[in-house]
C-alpha cells in the first residue's frame, strides 16, 4: 500500500497535464506514492498516461465521457485510493520536488492523531511570486488566521494532505458546487479538527499555483460563482460567524459581483465588509466606476506591491 495517493481532475489540458502536474511528481524525491488521474469528460489523455507510466510513475487512469466537475472527479478517485495519505493536484500546477517528503516528515506528533498537514504555496501570475500564506503569518498561525487563509484563497487543494480515513468519513468533496469547492472542502475540514492537535501547518512552500489574469472573465463561471457561493455561505454561516469570518465571505461575494458585472450588489456586499476590510472594501467600490484601462494598469501595480486584495 502507498503512503500516498496524489489525484489529479483534468479536463482538455492535455498538455499541462504532460508538462507539470504529472512530471512534477515524476520528479518526487520522495517515491512512495501512487497517482490519480481522473479524466473529467475531455480529451483522450490515454497516450499522456502511458507515457508516464512507461517512465516509472503509478497511474491509476479513470475517464468518462460527460464533464462533471472537479469535485466529482477528485472525489470518484478518493473512492479508489489506497494510501494512507490523500493530496490533491490540479493539471495545470506542481508540487515542488520534495513536497512529499516535507509532508512525509511532518504527519506524525507524540499523539499520532494528526489528520491534516498544510504547506505553504508558491502563487504565480506572469512574472510574479507570491508565497502564501506568508513566513510571518505562518508563525503566528491560530484557527482564526487559518479560516481567513481559506477565505483569501491562500490555501487551494494542492496545499492539503489529508488522512484518507478522515477525508473519506466527511464525505469528500461538495458535488453540489463547481465554483469555491476547494473553499468549502477546507472549511468543512477545520470545522470537523481540533486545530491545536490534528492539523500541522508546516512552514515551507510545497506547492507552485499559477494563477490567470483576474480580469480574464468567464461570466458563465462568475454566475454559477454566485450561485455557489451563496449555497456555501447558507452551509457554513453559523460557523463563520462564531470565527467572526463573515464580512471576509462577503467580501468574496462581491469580487463574483465585480467580475460579473453587478455594481449595485458588489457594491452592497463590499459596504457589508467594510466594517474589518475599509481599506480594500472601498478600492473595490472605487474601482467598480474606473475605466477598465485604469484598472489594468492599477492591477499590474497591485500585483507589484502584493497588495492582498488581489486574488
Amino acid at each position: 500500500m502507498p503512503k500516498f495517493s496524489i489525484i489529479i481532475p483534468t479536463y482538455n489540458r492535455k498538455d499541462l497535464l504532460r508538462e507539470q502536474s504529472l512530471k512534477s511528481l515524476l520528479n518526487q524525491t520522495l517515491k512512495d506514492f501512487e497517482v490519480i488521474v481522473v479524466n473529467d469528460g475531455g480529451e483522450d489523455v490515454s497516450d499522456v498516461i502511458e507515457e508516464y507510466k512507461n517512465k516509472g510513475l503509478n497511474i491509476k487512469y479513470l475517464t468518462y465521457k460527460e464533464n462533471k466537475g472537479p469535485s466529482y472527479a477528485r472525489n470518484r478517485g478518493i473512492e479508489i485510493a489506497e494510501g494512507e495519505w490523500i493530496g490533491f493536484l490540479d493539471d495545470d500546477d506542481e508540487y515542488l520536488e520534495d513536497a512529499l517528503e516535507v509532508f512525509n516528515k511532518h504527519l506524525f506528533n507524540d499523539e499520532h492523531k494528526i489528520k491534516c498537514a498544510i504547506g505553504q504555496a508558491i502563487k504565480k501570475i506572469y512574472d510574479q511570486e507570491i508565497i502564501l500564506p506568508p513566513d510571518k503569518e505562518v508563525k503566528l498561525v491560530n484557527r482564526k488566521k487559518a479560516l481567513y487563509w481559506i477565505l483569501k484563497w491562500w490555501l487551494t487543494p494542492g496545499n492539503w494532505i489529508v488522512e484518507k480515513i478522515f477525508l473519506r468519513r466527511l464525505g469528500g468533496f461538495d458535488e453540489n458546487i463547481s465554483v469555491g469547492e476547494d473553499l468549502e472542502f477546507g472549511l468543512r475540514i477545520f470545522s470537523n479538527v481540533d486545530f491545536r492537535k490534528e492539523c500541522v501547518i508546516i512552514p515551507q512552500p510545497v506547492y507552485i499555483h499559477y494563477l490567470k489574469n483576474i480580469f480574464d472573465k468567464n461570466l458563465n463561471r462568475l454566475e454559477k460563482g454566485i450561485k455557489d457561493y451563496f449555497y456555501i455561505l447558507e452551509k457554513h454561516k453559523e460557523k463563520l460567524k462564531e470565527n467572526k469570518c463573515l464580512n471576509y465571505f462577503y467580501y468574496r461575494i462581491g469580487t463574483l459581483y465585480e467580475g460579473a458585472g453587478y455594481r449595485k450588489e458588489a457594491v452592497k456586499y463590499f459596504i457589508l465588509s467594510f466594517t474589518y476590510f475599509p481599506l480594500q472594501s472601498l478600492i473595490r467600490i472605487l474601482m467598480l466606476f474606473l475605466p477598465i484601462s485604469l484598472i489594468l494598469n492599477l492591477e499590474s501595480l497591485f500585483l507589484k506591491l502584493k497588495i492582498k486584495f488581489v486574488k
